[in-house]
């Protein structure tokens, strides 16, 4: 007989019981109602002992099934792990690679990341570039981009999960703090719109040198000292006598540009 035909056989015996109660002296009902708990007793207890295995089967069950779910999570995030891993030690050979071909095989100030141009500016006066490196990979906007031979090339100003867009020191929007490599004049380098840069804002007094090199001082903040910018073509005195321009050649031609490297720490 199953648990539920036995709940049933027991509810229509102690209404039966009760109703005999009601109908008859109570000492007999008394009577009548501990020959029932005798006889439903073994009933009653083997329906508490199923329930509570039934209960303990479904913990069980919903504890397997829970750690099986947590076990295909760890095993999904372990795989993601080891690819990230093979992916950081591709980039990390990549840089390698392009740090020594850039020369800088030893000692450098900072902790570089190798990117590939992949994208151009379609303006034909504007030399802004696209490269193959974003978020993902540690890029952040502001970080600092260079060429080979420690030539600035300008700096990441807005990024996605896989690239980055880098503004170079010929855009209008560019300007870097500088300095000139013999006569230690102090300046301004702008970027003009498909005509190269411009130093501006010279201290007075100081004589700028046909095609002497121009270095980014740092005194800006924004793009760390000593990377070449470019040389002086050509010196513009004002008519007050007292501050000196001066057009500058970039050293690279930037929409040349194939590979180049992102400034993403310092080293100390």
């Amino acid at each position: 007989m199953t648990i539920s035909a036995w709940l049933r056989l027991t509810g229509i015996l102690v209404l039966a019981v009760v109703v005999a109660g009601l109908l008859l002296r109570w000492p007999i009902m008394q009577t009548a109602l501990g020959a029932i708990r005798s006889i439903l007793l073994p009933a009653v207890k083997l329906t508490h002992q199923t329930t509570a295995a039934v209960q303990s089967a479904v913990r069980f069950v919903s504890t397997v099934r829970d750690l099986y779910t947590e076990n295909i999570t760890l095993r999904a995030e372990t795989r993601t792990l080891r690819s990230e891993n093979v992916r950081l030690q591709e980039l990390l050979k990549e840089t390698e690679t392009v740090r020594r071909e850039f020369g800088l095989a030893g000692e450098v100030r900072f902790r570089l990341l190798a990117a590939r141009v992949i994208g151009r500016d379609p303006d034909l006066t504007s030399d802004n570039i696209t490269i193959n490196r974003g978020r993902r990979d540690g890029i952040t906007t502001g970080a600092v981009v260079i060429a080979p031979g420690d030539i600035l090339v300008g700096r990441v100003v807005r990024t996605d999960n896989r690239s980055a867009a880098v503004r170079v020191l010929t855009d209008p929007a560019s300007s870097v703090s500088s300095v000139t490599a013999n006569s230690r004049a102090t300046g301004l380098i702008r970027g003009r719109k498909g005509l190269g840069l411009r130093l501006e804002l010279v201290e007075p007094g100081r004589k700028l040198d046909h095609s002497e090199l121009v270095l980014s001082s740092g005194q800006d903040g924004l793009f760390p000292r000593g990377f070449t910018i470019g040389t002086i073509s050509a010196v513009d005195q004002s008519t007050t006598g007292m501050l000196t321009t001066a057009a500058v050649a970039p050293v690279e031609i930037f929409r040349s540009l194939e590979t180049v490297l992102v400034v993403v720490g310092e080293n100390r």
